[in-house]
């Protein structure tokens, strides 16, 4: 995860695609696919990380989705806050 982090500061779309794969498939961290629909968020202005965000919604439950919405909210008022 941590040889991602660093592109992904730095604005790279694939890092963040990468990191969400990491969090969908449990590979190096806990599975949690909230967290990775929200990196799939981030690198929505791709149509790659668009598709797989909009994917991984149709494929997750209610909790999930509920959670995810969470988390995408918190992450769309700090990117309001930071610029």
């Amino acid at each position: 995860m941590s040889w991602f982090m660093k592109p992904a500061e730095g604005g790279s779309l694939d890092a963040h695609i990468n990191i969400g794969r990491m969090y969908e498939q449990g590979h190096g961290v806990q599975r949690d696919r909230p967290k990775a629909y929200l990196w799939y968020h981030m690198a929505s202005s791709t149509a790659k990380g668009k598709n797989m965000r909009e994917r991984l919604w149709n494929e997750m439950g209610p909790k999930e989705r509920k959670e995810a919405r969470r988390l995408r909210g918190r992450s769309d008022r700090f990117r309001t806050r930071a610029y």
